[in-house]
């Protein structure tokens, strides 16, 4: 019986390192293959600290392996299998390379180093390693697309827990005032770091603690849940310290560090209760694989079935990237050309000088232009152009805002969509009411005229029609369109965008073509 432990033993190593080499050559295959998506992905985790974390992903998952090494049966039989998903991985890569879309190249890429472990391992080994596996997509850097969800519920929060103790408490969007001072709820206040880290925590903590499905589903849903609330509990703790304090204490750095300290406490509270449900993990070993009969099956040697897997796989990875290049790399032979005229005469505004105008940086042409309606309305339009086939910059970024969250002056007080979005502005003592939509305008090569003008407000979508059009081989340019009036305007400022909209939108969105 003793030798045949050992021999067990022996060969669930073996298996282990196996599991070790098959990732480590995917990572590196992935790596060389992707090296640019990769580089962005660990420059994020360094340089974003709500991604510090993902540092510690391929660890723990090397952890996770390793303490699973007694209980891993079976031999590797490389699969085909892998194949299939690696391939719509790879697609999704070239959709998100398209769209130049980060967080899509890096899922996918993630995507990749599963389904090439996966496909190296076999199906039997795979099952086994589910949870590891599936843990490294936790190393994709997301969640800051909840930023503007979770400032507002914390705001909101706070505000409706001060007004129920009775405190005065007036409040626009994100700011709220108090008689001993004012408040923001900004990036660093929303909550998303401690929602990300008690995730990954609480994931790790219920892999590791439970065995059953519905305490480790359980555990997680109140991982999601607890910090959520212990945000919006933190952010009414800091407001009345700074109320009691005559707004001495928790109105700088302090207040950050109390808020992790809050944190720490709620999370070591919510992992000392979950550990009074521990469960036994040694008594589930042998029941996670029922293959397993005790006898040691012998490692075949490698034959032509692995190589072919392996070639096929390496195949798969390195399609993608070619593609890509060939698509990107073509450059239309007319110049294009901007051209903005109206339905209607205005007379050219000179003397207009706006203090506000839409921050989309790094475009390929802008167009500028202000003048008067008949009743002496001013109106600004502001067009940016960004090209397919330039390197320069691109529509859809995080930098490119009508308001940047660092802009303190302007804030967005209301919010409506009617075929373009309309916003009114406030900037201490003016207002402003914007009307913005964006359009892809599509070339067939060699046309001048444009095949397809495609307008929308959703930034999805342009993203969406930015990778169609790539993989209809066509030339496109992104454009941002804002139209924008001082509220003070003389008659009815909103009826006067909306006239302008309804006389001049076609014109506004025919203003690009070829030489």
């Amino acid at each position: 019986m003793s030798e045949e432990y050992q021999l067990e033993k022996h060969e669930n190593l073996k298996t282990t390192w196996f599991v070790l080499g098959a990732f480590v050559i995917a990572v590196c295959l992935v790596s060389l293959a992707y090296l640019d998506t990769v580089q962005a992905m660990v420059t994020t985790w360094y340089e974003a600290e709500t991604y510090t974390h993902c540092f510690f992903i391929v660890p723990a998952f090397i952890y996770f392996v390793w303490n699973k090494r007694s209980a891993l049966h079976g031999v590797p039989e490389p699969s085909a299998l892998g194949l299939l998903p690696l391939a719509a991985f790879g697609f999704l890569w070239l959709l998100g390379a398209f769209a130049d879309v980060s967080l899509v190249k890096q899922f996918a890429i993630t995507g990749m180093v599963v389904s090439i472990t996966a496909g190296l391992l076999g199906v039997k080994l795979s099952r086994q390693l589910v949870f590891p596996l599936c843990f490294l997509f936790l190393s994709v850097p997301v969640g800051e697309e909840l930023l503007p969800v979770m400032m507002d519920f914390t705001a909101t929060f706070t505000v409706t827990t001060l007004k129920f103790f009775g405190y005065p408490v007036f409040r626009e969007g994100n700011f709220f005032s108090l008689p001993t001072g004012n408040w923001s709820v900004v990036e660093a206040c929303s909550g998303v770091r401690y929602l990300i880290a008690s995730v990954t925590m609480g994931l790790v903590y219920a892999y590791i603690t439970y065995v059953s499905f519905y305490k480790r589903f359980l555990f997680v849903l109140v991982s999601v849940i607890v910090p959520v609330i212990a945000n919006g509990l933190r952010a009414v703790m800091i407001v009345l310290l700074g109320h009691y304090s005559g707004m001495t204490i928790a109105t700088g750095v302090d207040h950050l560090i109390y808020g992790w300290l809050f944190f720490g406490v709620v999370i070591f509270i919510l992992f000392w209760i979950g550990s009074r449900w521990q469960e036994d993990m040694d008594t589930v070993s042998a029941g996670e694989n029922p293959d397993s009969t005790g006898a040691t099956a012998t490692r075949p040697l490698l034959h032509w079935k692995s190589f072919t897997v392996a070639g096929l796989l390496l195949i798969m990875v390195l399609i993608w990237p070619v593609r890509y290049n060939q698509v990107v790399t073509r450059v239309p032979e007319q110049s294009p050309a901007h051209l903005l005229s109206f339905a209607k005469d205005y007379a050219v505004c000179t003397d207009c000088r706006a203090d506000y105008e839409p921050d989309f940086n790094e475009a390929d042409h802008y167009i500028k232009k202000s003048f008067r309606l008949e009743n002496g309305q001013p109106v600004y339009v502001f067009i940016a152009s960004y090209y397919s086939w330039s390197q320069k910059g691109e529509l859809v970024s995080y930098q490119n805002r009508l308001i940047l969250p660092a802009d303190s002056n302007h804030r967005i007080i209301s919010q409506k969509e009617e075929g373009s979005v309309i916003r009114t502005l406030s900037r201490v003592r003016e207002k402003w009411l914007t009307s913005h939509w964006y359009q892809v305008v599509a070339f067939a090569p060699g046309k001048k005229q444009a095949l397809s003008i495609e307008t929308m407000t959703s930034r999805v979508k342009v993203k969406m029609w930015e990778a169609w059009n790539r993989l209809a081989g066509r030339h496109y340019i992104s454009q941002l369109v804002a139209v924008y009036t001082p509220m003070d305007s003389p008659g009815d400022p909103e009826a006067g965008l909306h006239r302008f909209l309804a006389d001049e939108k076609d014109q506004l969105t025919q203003t690009s073509g070829f030489h």
